[in-house]
């Protein structure tokens, strides 16, 4: 599994802003059980991950897939080092992530 998410994370990202809600639930989904497999390795993709699971936040889109990205971060919060996100969560409460949005 490590060695696939490389090859369709980026697709995810995508999926998880599309305008259609079942493929939204979807992502959410395969965001979840790849961070559940992929554990610390996903660390190298967690800048574009976090500021993705932001903007799906606050949209309030529907609340299974916010509850999925809940347990998506604490599983985050569980497998990664917190130095790894440290910066980018704290500009993200800064405010400074919006050039992302």
């Amino acid at each position: 599994m490590r060695q696939y998410v490389r090859r369709y994370i980026h697709s995810l990202y995508k999926e998880i802003t599309d305008w259609l809600e079942t493929s939204r639930e979807r992502a959410s989904y395969l965001v979840l059980y790849s961070i559940i497999y992929c554990e610390d390795y996903i660390t190298q993709f967690l800048d574009n991950l976090l500021v993705c699971l932001y903007k799906v936040v606050l949209e309030k889109s529907s609340k299974l897939i916010i509850r999925n990205f809940e347990i998506s971060l604490r599983f985050i919060g569980r497998y990664c080092m917190p130095t790894a996100y440290q910066t980018l969560i704290m500009s993200a409460i800064k405010n400074e992530l919006a050039s992302f949005y």
